[in-house]
C-alpha cells in the first residue's frame, strides 16, 4: 500500500505514518535512492533467526556510481562509522549508527520507543535518537554486511562537504538537546566524542571561555578521530588501484 502526503511532512512523519499501517511484525526501511537484488528479504528473514536475542538488523550499502568523491564517501561509512566486511553487535558500548537506509526492525520495539521523533530541523538525527532509545530500554542491534545494497544517489564536493557537514551539525545538536530532555544515556565515548564536527565546536568553546575542559574535550576528539579516520588515505589508494 503507497500512502501519500499532499505535501512533504518529512522522514519521520512519513515512517511514523507507515508505522500505523503496518500489520507485520517486522518493519523494513530503505532509502528512495537504494537498489537491491531480489533476496534482501530472504536475507533479512534469515539473520532475525539466527540471532533470535536481536531486535533489529542493518546492512551496508556502496555507491553504485564510481567517481571520487562517492569513493571517499563510502570509505568514510567503513572507518568511522565501521561499515565494513565483519558483522558487530551495536549497543550502547559498542555504538555505531543503525542504518535505517537499509534496516529492519521489530515493530514493536519500535512503538515503544514512541516510533521516530516528529519536529527535527530537516528530519536530521531522527534516526540515530531512535536507536539511542532502543539502547536505553537494553535494545541490541546488529549490522552485517551479508545484507548490502546500492547506493544510486550521484554525491559531489559540495554534498560530502557542505551538505552532509550541515545536516550532520543539526543532528548532533537535535539528538543532544532530545537526550538530555529526556534523560537518556548517550554514548559520548563511542560515538559523539569520535564526531569529527565535535573539533570545530571543541575549538570554539575554548577560544571563546578558555575554559581546559575544552581543550581536553579536543584532544580526547582529535585523537580519536585520527585513529579512526587514519585508514582512509590507504583505502583510497586501495580503491583507485583496483578501478
Amino acid at each position: 500500500k503507497v500512502i501519500r502526503f499532499e505535501k512533504s511532512v518529512g522522514i519521520s512523519r512519513a515512517r511514523n505514518a507507515g508505522i500505523t499501517k503496518s500489520k507485520g511484525k517486522i518493519l523494513l526501511f530503505l532509502d528512495g535512492h537504494m537498489s537491491f537484488k531480489n533476496d534482501l528479504l530472504i536475507k533479512f528473514q534469515k539473520q532475525f533467526n539466527e540471532n533470535p536475542n536481536i531486535q533489529g538488523i542493518c546492512g551496508s550499502y556502496k555507491s553504485r556510481t564510481n567517481n571520487d568523491w562517492n569513493t571517499l564517501r563510502d570509505i568514510r561509512r567503513k572507518v568511522i562509522f565501521g561499515k565494513n566486511n565483519k558483522a558487530r553487535l551495536i549497543s550502547l558500548d559498542n555504538f555505531t549508527t543503525f542504518s535505517s537506509a537499509v534496516g529492519a526492525l521489530y515493530k514493536k520495539s519500535v512503538v515503544n520507543v514512541g516510533n521516530f521523533p516528529d519536529g527535527f530541523n530537516d528530519s536530521a538525527g531522527e534516526d540515530t535518537l531512535m536507536q539511542i532509545k532502543l539502547h536505553n530500554k537494553g535494545t541490541k542491534l546488529l549490522y552485517t554486511p551479508t545484507i548490502n545494497v546500492f547506493h544510486d544517489a550521484h554525491i559531489g564536493k559540495g554534498d560530502l562537504l557542505f551538505n552532509k557537514l550541515v545536516k550532520e551539525v543539526r543532528a548532533t545538536a537535535n539528538i543532544l538537546i532530545a537526550g538530555e530532555k529526556n534523560s537518556l544515556t548517550i554514548p559520548y565515548l563511542n560515538y559523539f566524542l569520535s564526531f569529527p564536527l565535535l573539533l570545530i565546536v571543541f575549538s570554539a568553546l575554548y577560544l571563546i571561555y578558555r575554559n581546559p575542559l575544552f581543550l581536553l574535550l579536543l584532544a580526547i576528539d582529535l585523537s580519536n578521530y585520527v585513529l579512526r579516520l587514519s585508514p582512509i588515505i590507504f583505502l583510497r589508494n586501495e580503491s583507485i588501484k583496483n578501478r
